[in-house]
């Protein structure tokens, strides 16, 4: 399990599978949980994206489970935040920020309206490849205010994929600072995780687990999802390599 900083925590995040907030209760300071307890919201708010209605409608109940512990993580769904990829030919460190920036001003129309984090994922003597983690300014300053008005300090907030692979990272310190695929398998969906170097540059969740290939029938993995775009990128590589 992972080392925390000595102070009790509780990690708030949402269900994959049911409309719940899961609080992880870790009073020990070593991110060991001891309970974990949940709060059911209307399915209806998580469908249409409305996250700060959902803390809005129960902060009252969060405050309550949340009241003495020291740090108070929260995890948004990841379809609140978005990974992308930035390249940028190779700069010195004090100029690679303005680069960043403006390929990103380029890529992003509401550049201005995003909060977005760089890291780098890999090089070559030419250029830089940074993965860039984007969420919405607007969502993170009305939960900040939310939790801030109800004096309840948020330590830390993530994103359930980054969350996943910190887990994955901590039960296996082999695997820290490493670029690896994060594969879980449930019965009814998958969840997929890229790890470049230890952080998360990329995730996907698919709709279906081992329960498909569990059934006495066989199901046409085509029915299951499309495939069209990865179909078009082996056909456009086999003309490019033909004009060649």
């Amino acid at each position: 399990m992972a080392k925390g900083n000595g102070k009790s925590a509780i990690i708030i995040g949402f269900d994959r599978r049911e409309p719940k907030l899961r609080l992880l209760k870790c009073p020990t300071g070593d991110f060991n949980p001891s309970a974990l307890e949940f709060i059911d919201y209307d399915e209806r708010l998580f469908r249409n994206g409305k996250e700060q209605q959902i803390f809005y409608e129960n902060i009252s109940k969060i405050k309550e489970m949340a009241t003495g512990f020291e740090n108070i993580y929260l995890v948004l769904p990841d379809y609140c935040v978005a990974v992308d990829i930035v390249n940028t030919p190779n700069l010195s460190r004090f100029k690679i920020a303005g680069a960043l920036r403006v390929e990103s001003e380029g890529m992003y129309s509401n550049y201005n309206d995003l909060d977005i984090h760089y890291f780098q994922v890999s090089s070559n003597k030419s250029y830089s490849t940074y993965a860039s983690v984007i969420v919405h300014k607007t969502l993170l300053a009305e939960i900040k205010k939310l939790f801030a008005n109800e004096k309840i300090p948020l330590t830390g907030i993530t994103y359930a994929s980054n969350s996943v692979l910190n887990c994955a990272l901590a039960a296996n310190n082999k695997n820290k600072g490493k670029s690896f695929l994060f594969v879980d398998i449930n019965e009814n969906d998958t969840q997929i995780v890229v790890s470049s170097k230890g952080k998360t540059a990329g995730f996907s969740n698919l709709p279906f687990g081992y329960s498909t290939i569990a059934r006495e029938t066989v199901v046409n993995e085509q029915t299951l999802w499309n495939h069209d775009v990865a179909e078009l990128a082996v056909i456009n590589a086999q003309e490019t390599a033909k004009a060649k």
